[in-house]
């Protein structure tokens, strides 16, 4: 009888035990936190709350079905089932695992997790947030340019400590750059992968200044396109930032209607108690992530000369 391999990988504060290859994650030596199993997904989840003709979700299960590539089946924040379609191929269904799937993982697990890239900055962590377009990646890569440590991309998740203070976790070492921003960074795109065929993103892998263990966050910073033609930044308190912290949570919106636990609204309120919330607003034309940068760096660091 032939013995079915186990991959063994890190990411996300995590230890990922899986029947498929990940090629974009590090290996892990660590005791299993999450098992990823190659299955059969149940027809129906019990105690459903959330039903769909994509998805049902309950508070401790969720399971959902892309058309040729994969059902996956997400229970307990321990194991993801995953039954693919004969047509699927590897790309697609590891795209799925790794967002989708995990994404609902770590809620399940009551850890906050930000759809937005986490990068160091004097030693602690940022979280560049935002809706989709508004310029997170390209803020991120511009930090990376310019020599700061870089965490997570799309994924950035955060636990607290046995004091209560937040901590950022790395994900792994790649980032997907958009064709823009991939070419404005000096990329060539004929030796870059594709994210998806989904998506006209590509995948960079990132070995230079990446961060493999955990720092404390500092800040958060939500960037947006307003109307202005100057760049502008705002700092939020109370319970503005609770709010904007909620909105940029990773697969949060799956759960508007059925809500969260209480201890994992418990961990928003204490992440949301110690750290920074910026709100930047960039013009709709023309290049202004230098002066992005700077401005964050500024407002976290307090040097007003840099």
């Amino acid at each position: 009888m032939i013995e079915k391999k186990t991959y063994r990988y890190k990411a996300f504060g995590l230890n990922l035990f899986s029947d498929i290859e990940i090629i974009e994650l590090d290996i892990s030596e660590g005791e299993c936190d999450v098992r990823i199993v190659i299955g059969s997904v149940p027809k129906n989840i019990e105690k459903v709350l959330e039903d769909s003709d994509q998805y049902q979700l309950s508070k401790t299960e969720f399971m959902f079905d892309i058309k040729n590539i994969a059902k996956y089946y997400v229970i307990e924040g321990r194991k993801i089932v995953i039954e693919p379609y004969v047509e699927a191929d590897y790309d697609s269904i590891t795209v799925y695992l790794m967002g989708t799937a995990m994404g609902v993982l770590l809620i399940q697990r009551n850890l906050v997790a930000i759809h937005g890239s986490a990068v160091s900055v004097d030693h602690r962590a940022l979280i560049i947030t935002g809706d989709c377009g508004a310029g997170k990646t390209s803020l991120c890569s511009g930090f990376r340019k310019n020599g700061y440590g870089f965490l997570a991309d799309d994924i950035s998740t955060i636990s607290l400590d046995k004091d209560y203070q937040p901590f950022v976790h790395p994900a792994f070492a790649q980032q997907r750059l958009c064709t823009d921003t991939a070419v404005k960074m000096g990329y060539d795109l004929g030796t870059l992968k594709l994210a998806s065929m989904e998506e006209d993103k590509y995948v960079v892998r990132l070995e230079e200044n990446y961060i493999e263990k955990e720092i404390p966050l500092a800040a958060i910073v939500e960037i947006s396109i307003g109307d202005s033609d100057e760049v502008e930044l705002e700092k939020l308190v109370g319970i503005e930032k609770i709010k904007r912290i909620e909105k940029n949570i990773y697969c949060g919106p799956l759960y508007d209607n059925i809500g969260f636990t209480n201890s994992y609204y418990q961990a928003l309120l204490l992440i949301a108690k110690s750290i920074k919330f910026y709100c930047i607003s960039r013009p709709k034309v023309g290049f202004t992530v230098d002066e992005q940068l700077r401005m964050i760096v500024t407002e976290m660091t307090g040097d007003r000369n840099g």
